[in-house]
C-alpha cells in the first residue's frame, strides 16, 4: 500500500496552527476556516488584497482597508520559503482551503521550484491536494501561467502519480488526477510515454466508472503517451501478432 498522509499527525493535530492567510490580512474563510484566527494578524491598518486587485466582495464591510497602499506585502504575490517536504505539505493544505482560483495558481507558480523538488517526498494526501489545486487552476483564464505551471511539475507528476493513482478511491479524484496529467503529457513530449495509463484504466474499472468525460481524458492521455498515435487497441483493431 502507498504511505498514507507522511504528516497526517502534523497537519491534523488539536492545535490549530496560525492562519497564513489572516496573519497577511487575505483569509477569506472566517469562521469557517480550519486555521486559527488568534494571535497577530495584518487586519488593522492594512490594505485589502483583494481591493487592490480589483476582486473584494465585501465592499464597505471589509475589515481591510480599501485604497491603494504603497506597502510592498500588499503588492507582491504570495511567497514564503518552503525548504523541506513537510513545509511543502503544510503549504498545500493551507492553500487547499483558499477559495480563489487564481491567486492558488500564482501562489503555486511561485513555489514551482520547491513543488518540483519535492514532490517524491509527498504522501498520497498532499499528491491529493496538489492534483486538486493543479485541477482548479486549469479552470483560470491565464492559461500561459498555467501551462508555465504544469510544464515545470510534469516530470515529477508524471512520476509520481503512481503511488496516488493506487490510492484513489472515488471517481472525482480519478477524474481530476487524470485531467492534470493529459496536461502534464501534452506539455511534456519526452516523458509523455511514462503515463501510467494503465494504472488508470484500472482504476476505472476497479471503481466501475461509467463516465464520458472521464473515457475522453484516458483516450487523450493515450494518444500523448503514443506520441501523437491512437494506437491500434485503442482503436479496437487488432493488433499484428495478436
Amino acid at each position: 500500500m502507498p504511505p498514507p498522509c507522511r504528516y497526517h499527525e502534523f497537519l491534523h493535530s488539536d492545535e490549530k496552527r496560525v492562519c497564513h492567510f489572516f496573519a497577511r490580512g487575505q483569509c477569506r474563510n472566517g469562521a469557517a476556516c480550519p486555521f486559527s484566527h488568534d494571535g497577530p494578524c495584518g487586519t488593522e491598518g492594512s490594505a485589502c488584497h483583494f481591493f487592490l486587485k480589483g476582486e473584494c466582495r465585501n465592499g464597505e464591510n471589509c475589515q481591510f482597508l480599501h485604497q491603494q497602499s504603497d506597502d510592498h506585502q500588499a503588492r507582491s504575490r504570495y511567497s514564503e520559503t518552503i525548504d523541506s517536504p513537510k513545509q511543502l505539505a503544510v503549504f498545500l493544505e493551507r492553500l487547499s482551503g483558499h477559495k480563489g482560483d487564481k491567486f492558488c495558481l500564482d501562489a503555486l507558480l511561485e513555489q514551482k521550484g520547491p513543488l518540483r523538488n519535492f514532490i517524491r517526498d509527498l504522501g498520497v494526501c498532499e499528491l491529493g491536494n496538489l492534483f486538486a489545486l493543479l485541477s482548479r487552476c486549469g479552470e483560470v483564464e491565464e492559461k500561459q501561467k498555467y501551462e508555465q505551471l504544469i510544464g515545470a511539475l510534469s516530470t515529477s507528476l508524471i512520476i509520481g502519480a503512481p503511488r496516488y493513482i493506487e490510492s484513489i478511491n472515488k471517481e472525482t479524484q480519478l477524474a481530476v488526477c487524470t485531467k492534470v496529467l493529459v496536461d502534464a503529457a501534452r506539455l511534456n513530449r519526452v516523458f509523455s510515454t511514462q503515463v501510467p495509463v494503465t494504472r488508470l484504466v484500472n482504476k476505472s474499472r476497479d471503481l466501475e466508472v461509467k463516465n464520458e468525460v472521464l473515457e475522453g481524458l484516458l483516450m487523450r492521455l493515450k494518444v500523448h503517451k503514443n506520441n501523437g498515435r491512437l494506437s491500434c487497441r485503442s482503436r479496437g483493431t487488432p493488433q499484428k501478432g495478436g
